[in-house]
């Protein structure tokens, strides 16, 4: 319907491209910034859990992980998000520093059939 836009995301990349009244990648990072920014204020030293979905996951992951445009795009590409997939991080200390390592990716937990018959 918008032939332009289709150049337009030829010329911008997939990364930079932003879909009509739509976000682009970096939007969404910048969105799970502030988030990350609230919880960081509001709920530290706490768990917390998040469910959400894939772009948002994987800015997340980007965010904490400071990846850059490549590795994101890698990411998305070659290992997306899994339905109902756990990622986890944990708190470290480094050099004196505290940040988030991440621990898991994509677990899944599901039940087998011998245990859905008990």
């Amino acid at each position: 319907m918008h032939p332009e836009q289709a150049e337009l995301q030829l010329l911008l990349g997939e990364y930079d491209y932003r879909f009509l009244n739509g976000e682009n990648i970096p939007d969404v990072r910048q969105r799970t910034h502030s988030w990350i920014a609230t919880l960081t204020r509001e709920f530290a030293g706490k768990r917390v859990m998040a469910i959400t979905h894939h772009l948002t996951i994987l800015a997340t992951r980007a965010n904490f992980e400071r990846l850059g445009p490549e590795e994101f795009l890698h990411l998305d590409k070659n290992d997306k998000p899994v339905n109902c997939g756990v990622t986890r991080y944990v708190g470290i200390t480094l050099d004196g520093r505290s940040k988030l390592k991440i621990e898991k990716y994509n677990e899944q937990y599901c039940r087998d059939e011998e245990s859905l018959a008990t």
